[in-house]
C-alpha cells in the first residue's frame, strides 16, 4: 500500500504541475487503493471493496494541490 501511495502522490504532483490529462492503466487492486487515497480514506484489504469490472474506465479529477 505504501508503494502505491507514494507513486500516486508523485503522479498527482506531476499531473497538477503539467495540467495535462493522463491515462493510468492498472489492475483492480491498485485502483481500489488509489480511489481510497483520492477520497481521503484509509485503505484496508480486510474491508469489502466495490466490484470493478474488466476494462472499466474510472475517472479521477485532480484539483490543485
Amino acid at each position: 500500500c505504501e508503494r502505491i501511495t507514494s507513486g500516486w502522490e508523485q503522479l498527482r504532483t506531476e499531473i497538477s504541475a503539467s495540467g495535462e490529462n493522463v491515462l493510468l492503466v492498472t489492475h483492480g487492486g491498485v485502483i481500489h487503493v488509489i480511489l481510497r487515497i483520492a477520497a481521503g480514506e484509509h485503505y484496508s484489504n480486510r474491508e469489502k471493496q466495490p466490484k470493478i469490472g474488466h476494462c472499466q474506465v474510472i475517472e479521477i479529477e485532480i484539483g490543485g494541490l
